[in-house]
C-alpha cells in the first residue's frame, strides 16, 4: 500500500505479507520496521517514483523468497 502525505516527496508505504515473506526486510531498507507480517516505512520521493521503486523491489524480494 502506498499513500501520499501532506509533505512533498514523502510517501507512506505499508507491506502485509504471509508467513513465507518477512516484511521487516523490505521496510528496513527505508529505515522502517514493524512486524514480519505487517511493516511500514517512509519513501522519500514522489508517488510515481514510489510505485516504480517499491513495487519492483517488492516483486523481486517475493520471487527470491518463494524460490
Amino acid at each position: 500500500l502506498l499513500k501520499e502525505t501532506d509533505e512533498p516527496d514523502k510517501v507512506k508505504v505499508s507491506w502485509r505479507t504471509d508467513a513465507s515473506i518477512d516484511g521487516i526486510v523490505l521496510a528496513s531498507k527505508y529505515k522502517g520496521g514493524g512486524h514480519p507480517r505487517a511493516s511500514g516505512a517512509t519513501f522519500r520521493g514522489t508517488i510515481e517514483e514510489a510505485e516504480q521503486v517499491i513495487v519492483d523491489e517488492t516483486v523481486a524480494f517475493v520471487k527470491e523468497c518463494t524460490k
